[in-house]
C-alpha cells in the first residue's frame, strides 16, 4: 500500500510540473483507487475470517453427500458459519470428541461422546453383478457367510465361484455389530482377512460391475439407478421398508458433539433439527421423526 501512495506521489509531481489542468481531476481518481483498494482488502479479510476457527461438522466419505449438503445449505441460510473437515476414516477414532467439533456418522462404537442425536436411518445394500442369477438373501445364509461357512457362490445359487465379499469401510464397524447382534454370529477371522475394504464408492461399484464374484455391503445414500441389489428374507430395500421396519438391515445416523459448544456449533444442531435441516436429511436416508 506503501508503494501505492508513493507512486501516487510522483505521478502528482510530476503533473504539477508538466502543468497539467485536470490535476483536481487526476488526485481524485488516485484518492478513489486507494479506496477502492483498501476496501476491497477488507471485504476478503472480512469474508476469509467468517468460518470461526475451531467450528468443524468432521466426517467420512460414508455420509459426505447429506453431512456436505447440511453444511453448505447452514452457511449460505444462517449469519453464523461451520466448516467441513472430511476425514477417511472414523473406525480408528479414539479420542475423546473436542468441543470444537461436531461428528456426524454411521453409528460407531468406537466414538466417544456423552452427547448423541440420532438424525436418521440408512440401510445396507447387498450388491451384486447385474448378470447374477439371484434376487434374495435370507438371515441363515447371512450368519454362513459371515461365520466363514459359506465362501462360495454354490450355496446361494449353484453357480461354482468365489464369494469375494466387499466392504464399505465407512459401514464396517457396524456391520461387524450387526452380524453379532442380529445374525447371532462373529466373523471369522480367516474369512474376515480376506474382505475387501475400500473407501471409494465408485470403486465398489466398478469392481461389482466387472465381477460377478462380488457381493458388495454398501449404504443406501449411494446407490444409483443402474446398480442390483439383493432382497433380504424377501423384503426389497426401500425407504418405506425401512421406516415401516420390514427391512432389517439398517443402520442410524448419530450426530455426536461435545458439552460446551461455540454459539456457531449450538445453532448447526438447531438447523440440522429444523424443517429445513429435516428435508435435506430425508434426501438421503430415514428421518427417525418422519
Amino acid at each position: 500500500m506503501n508503494k501505492i501512495i508513493k507512486n501516487a506521489k510522483t505521478i502528482s509531481v510530476y503533473y504539477k510540473i508538466m502543468g497539467a489542468v485536470n490535476y483536481e481531476k487526476i488526485c481524485n481518481i488516485i484518492n478513489g483507487f486507494c479506496f477502492l483498494f483498501l476496501y476491497g482488502c477488507k471485504k476478503n479479510s472480512d469474508v476469509n475470517n467468517k468460518v470461526t476457527k475451531g467450528n468443524y461438522i468432521v466426517c467420512d466419505r460414508s455420509i459426505y453427500p447429506l453431512v456436505n449438503e447440511l453444511v453448505e445449505n447452514y452457511n449460505v441460510n444462517t449469519k453464523e458459519s461451520v466448516e467441513l473437515k472430511l476425514v477417511d476414516s472414523l473406525d480408528n477414532f479414539k479420542s475423546k470428541i473436542k468441543n470444537e467439533e461436531i461428528i456426524i456418522s454411521y453409528k460407531n462404537s468406537k466414538i466417544t461422546s456423552k452427547n448423541k442425536v440420532e438424525l436418521g436411518t440408512d440401510g445396507i445394500a447387498m450388491v451384486v453383478n447385474k448378470n447374477k442369477k439371484i434376487s434374495n438373501i435370507n438371515t441363515d445364509k447371512l450368519n454362513d457367510i459371515y461365520s466363514g461357512v459359506i465362501r462360495r457362490w454354490t450355496e446361494l445359487n449353484g453357480e461354482s465361484l468365489n464369494l469375494d465379499i466387499v466392504l464399505y469401510n465407512g459401514i464396517y464397524s457396524f456391520v461387524e455389530s450387526y452380524v453379532k447382534d442380529k445374525v447371532d454370529s462373529k466373523i471369522d477371522s480367516n474369512f474376515k482377512n480376506e474382505f475387501v475394504h475400500l473407501n471409494d464408492i465408485e470403486a465398489i461399484k466398478k469392481k461389482v460391475k466387472n465381477n460377478e464374484e462380488t457381493l458388495a455391503f454398501i449404504p443406501m445414500m449411494h446407490l444409483g439407478t443402474e446398480e442390483k441389489t439383493l432382497n433380504l428374507n424377501g423384503v426389497m430395500l426401500n425407504k418405506n421398508n425401512i421406516k415401516n421396519g420390514l427391512y432389517e438391515m439398517v443402520v442410524p445416523i448419530y450426530m455426536y458433539y461435545g458439552d460446551e459448544l461455540s454459539s456457531s456449533l449450538n445453532e448447526f444442531i438447531i438447523y440440522v433439527k429444523s424443517d429445513n435441516g429435516k428435508n435435506i436429511i430425508k434426501k438421503y436416508c430415514v428421518d427417525k421423526n418422519s
